[in-house]
């Protein structure tokens, strides 16, 4: 589901008219139906308030369809550093891992060739070395 869908989801769900969530994240009423409508991106800063406001984890109101993490730093002295991820990590190590995999036979291959190409390189060499 997409962001827009999840964040109007939950908006009706807690009950909540457009008008007051968007009073309460400091948008424009217009500004946040759009949001809503997916007529336009939406910021960290506005997903952090949003999230707030619906009393939600910002990374359950990304699109699941897409790999996300975000990273929030408070800018107070406090220096507390927040990660959401909505990214299967087991499934993202396992096709890096079939990447790493692939490549490595590849430059197995590569080597074997370069092996196969020496050879036929003495023997050409053998040759000419005859035919003079």
């Amino acid at each position: 589901m997409k962001t827009p869908q999840k964040i109007r989801m939950l908006r009706e769900s807690k009950q909540l008219t457009q008008i007051q969530v968007a009073e309460q994240t400091n948008m424009s009423v217009s500004s946040y139906a759009k949001l809503e409508r997916g007529e336009r991106k939406i910021s960290v800063d506005e997903l952090t308030r949003v999230a707030e406001t619906l009393q939600a984890d910002p990374a359950q109101l990304l699109d699941n369809k897409k790999q996300n993490i975000l990273c929030f730093v408070n800018s107070n002295s406090n220096h507390n550093i927040n990660y959401y991820a909505n990214i299967d990590t087991q499934s993202e190590i396992d096709r890096l891992q079939l990447i790493i995999s692939n490549q490595q036979a590849l430059l197995k291959e590569k080597d074997e060739l370069i092996l196969e190409q020496k050879s036929h390189i003495k023997t050409l060499q053998a040759i000419i070395d005859k035919q003079k």
